[in-house]
């Protein structure tokens, strides 16, 4: 008898974790979010308000409203993070993600290399909508996708990125840079859970 109920109690955990992102965000509460993960990692108000000026401008183009109606935004992160490079540039950093009906401000570490033309340094800070995820448990791993950007010394400039990875989602990447960097490569991004 106790077996059975292990069993019946793992099928329910299993449905659980996999139905958990049946739902997915609206525009206004894809911003919303971006605002509280920005302020729970307490990121500067001038740097959270780029962000969300440009997840709005994201959110009314064409392509990423078409790429939404095919698969819905069910996860949202916000990171930031230091990089650096001569030919190979490199970034870690930290962030938060939460999904539309589980886990909240959930922690993640990210690293990326770029490489293409690209010198100098900076910091970055980005926005994420992650579409198409099916569960909490295919979050991470690595993503890439083409990036091209690029950032004077104290000026600020976003790019929009469509990542893949192994699994049937994309990650929609809106970012801030600071610093002198230039980025017109491939990007691999790699997302590791932190829970």
């Amino acid at each position: 008898m106790k077996n059975k109920g292990r069993g019946v109690l793992s099928v329910l955990l299993f449905l659980a974790s996999t139905l958990a992102l049946a739902g997915s965000y609206a525009p206004s509460e894809i911003v919303a979010e971006v605002k509280n993960l920005a302020r729970k990692m307490d990121l500067a108000p001038d740097k959270t308000a780029e962000l969300v000026q440009k997840v709005e401008t994201a959110l009314q183009s064409t392509e990423l409203k078409e790429e939404i109606q095919n698969k819905p935004v069910n996860a949202v992160m916000v990171y930031s993070s230091a990089e650096g490079g001569l030919v190979v540039k490199i970034m870690k950093g930290q962030g938060l993600v939460s999904f539309k009906d589980g886990r909240k401000n959930a922690p993640i570490y990210l690293k990326s290399v770029s490489a293409g033309a690209m010198i100098g340094g900076g910091a970055q800070w980005a926005a994420g909508l992650i579409l198409g995820l099916k569960n909490e448990g295919e979050l991470g791993g690595d993503y890439k996708g083409v990036k091209k950007s690029a950032a004077a010394v104290d000026a600020t400039t976003s790019g929009g990125i469509f990542l893949m990875g192994a699994k049937d989602h994309k990650i929609f990447l809106v970012t801030t840079v600071r610093g002198f960097s230039a980025d017109a490569g491939k990007t691999k991004l790699t997302i590791t859970r932190g829970w």
